[in-house]
């Protein structure tokens, strides 16, 4: 029950919860095929052009690919 809400905006908050979570589901999406493979050719060429060796781990992998794709579906969300 929401008590502060009037009947028009109780509908309206289903559709803002739907798109929501459609956009974010979208950020989210395209950041994993997307700007993930792009940043870390990136990533790779600059460690190439400065001569160091990538240490690259499946912790610090998993983390950075799990906090990228969050706070791009987060972005996408922004419209809202």
């Amino acid at each position: 029950m929401l008590p502060a809400l009037k009947p028009k905006g109780k509908g309206s908050c289903g559709r803002v919860f739907a798109a929501g979570t459609i956009l974010f589901i979208i950020g989210a999406v395209s950041c994993f095929l997307f700007i993930v493979p792009q940043t870390l050719r990136a990533f790779i060429q600059m460690s190439h052009w400065l001569k160091i060796e990538p240490r690259w781990t499946i912790d610090s992998y998993i983390g950075f690919v799990t906090q990228f794709t969050l706070m791009s579906g987060l972005t996408f969300e922004v419209p809202l």
